[in-house]
């Protein structure tokens, strides 16, 4: 069994995206109708269990929702119906490929660890011996450039649902906003998403071997990842680290788009992020030489010069250094009520009521209006 843990922006959906197409038996099918893709015999033996109205190119994320419900073990209907599948296809002698995007989660806090792992216990042990489930984790580098992408979905997501307050927002100002209600919060994304080599060590805790695919590393030596987990960790027929059958050309997906200058970073502040975003990695540096860590194309992973101060660096010492480095209180040194930039502070302490000194305004208008209420009301007495 393998399964994919993501994370977000990693070129995770166009590993998964090339899985459900050639191992998915539902896809096959359709595929095979309306591309004239033919199933590839690479994939003979493996089963990506997936369900019986695949929508599409055009809406294959709807079967990669499925799987993120999946994958938390929160909808108990869709699990029994994918245990049914699974087991089907372990009977079968087939072996079996999963993954979510959302995996990337189980570094959030104990409750979701504790769900994920039960979960895939439940699904594959005892009919699969643990040290046969095996992990893979991509990793992106620069790592600053996974970062950006974060910052490009999530205010895509915004820009969706119409809110263009947001939606519209640089990159200086989606650093320098918290507690936006819209979005996920950085220090969460960079607990999870930006965390691959944190993902991995929970796995590995848990038993689970792991391999982390490293993506750059991989890519100099003329590989991409969308093969490479196929090739090296499922392990199916390749020529020249592409699976058997398969076009040359590679296809991204799920990429985003901004507007360049909105992109407001220079060059030196990108190479200081991406130093904290590696050295906040110190704490995982173990994996190194871990038994049951694989790790393929290692030419970004465990670079940085972690000293003993490092191995308490973690997401809340990071998010406040990249904020610094974004300029998010201009000229003015953060104090511990310091939560936007001041150049956004008056709109967005109004809206999501951000510093002390906006509770306190809204809180007298409230008690004005009450005020001024009370008195109309005996006016008409």
């Amino acid at each position: 069994v393998v399964v994919h843990a993501g994370p977000h922006k990693a070129a995770s959906s166009s590993v998964q995206t090339l899985l459900v197409k050639y191992a998915c038996a539902e896809a096959k099918k359709w595929f095979e109708e309306h591309d004239g893709n033919k199933p590839l015999a690479a994939f003979d033996n493996w089963d990506w269990p997936c369900f019986d109205s695949f929508p599409g190119t055009e809406k294959k994320h709807v079967e990669f929702i499925k799987q993120h419900k999946l994958m938390q073990g929160k909808d108990e209907e869709l699990n029994a119906r994918f245990e049914a599948k699974v087991r089907q296809a372990l009977e079968a002698g087939k072996n079996v490929v999963v993954g979510s995007e959302v995996l990337d989660q189980i570094t959030m806090k104990k409750e979701k660890e504790d769900r994920i792992i039960s979960y895939l216990r439940r699904l594959f042990v005892p009919r699969i011996e643990l040290e046969n489930i095996r992990v893979a984790v991509n990793y992106r580098a620069p790592r600053v450039d996974q970062l950006i992408s974060i910052y490009k979905q999530q205010v895509s997501v915004v820009a969706r649902n119409k809110d263009m307050s947001m939606g519209n927002a640089s990159f200086k100002k989606w650093m320098c906003t918290r507690n936006d209600r819209k979005l996920p919060s950085l220090p969460d994304l960079l607990k999870t998403q930006a965390d691959p080599l944190g993902t991995a060590a929970v796995f590995r805790r848990h038993g689970f071997p792991v391999s982390v695919m490293d993506i750059r590393g991989g890519a100099n030596e003329g590989l991409d990842v969308t093969h490479t987990v196929a090739c090296e960790v499922l392990q199916v027929p390749c020529k020249k680290g592409k699976v058997l059958g398969t076009l040359e050309k590679v296809v991204r997906s799920n990429i985003k788009e901004v507007q360049e200058d909105r992109m407001d970073l220079s060059e030196e502040q990108k190479k200081e992020m991406d130093d904290v975003l590696r050295r906040m990695e110190c704490r995982h540096y173990h994996l190194e030489k871990e038994d049951g860590v694989t790790l393929h194309h290692p030419e970004s992973l465990f670079t940085y010069p972690c000293g003993e101060e490092d191995l308490a660096y973690g997401p809340d010492e990071a998010y406040d250094d990249l904020r610094r480095i974004t300029g998010c209180w201009g000229k003015k040194a953060p104090t511990e009520d310091s939560t936007t930039d001041p150049q956004f502070s008056i709109l967005e302490g109004f809206f999501f009521a951000q510093t002390s000194d906006t509770l306190l305004l809204l809180g007298m208008c409230m008690v004005t209006m009450i005020f001024y209420k009370a008195r109309k009301a005996q006016k008409r007495k």
